[in-house]
């Protein structure tokens, strides 16, 4: 039996916090790093898109920025408002927040 069965569905990640959506800029995740003498962000970033999860920011986190969809790294896949969250995490067998 394949105990990661259900890791194998649509995984998506909705970054809604204001800070991070930062983590999305060009350029942040590039030089910041999980702890100190640890592997940059970007390079989870990377990992999770290579295992197929979706990444996604809130549009209202980036307005509080004042960044455009121009200003996100390429492993973002858009930019979604608060209704698409609601219904994606209606239609979830799992939703996770923290």
């Amino acid at each position: 039996r394949d105990l990661h069965y259900p890791l194998r569905r649509q995984r998506q990640m909705c970054i809604r916090d204001s800070d991070g959506v930062l983590l999305m800029k060009k350029g942040v995740a590039d030089n910041l790093m999980a702890k100190e003498g640890g592997k940059l962000v970007i390079d989870f970033i990377r990992e999770a898109k290579e295992a197929g999860v979706e990444m996604r920011v809130c549009s209202a986190a980036l307005q509080l920025h004042e960044m455009t969809e121009d200003d996100l790294i390429e492993e973002c896949d858009g930019v979604v408002g608060a209704a698409y969250m609601v219904d994606v995490g209606l239609e979830s067998g799992m939703v996770l927040n923290y």
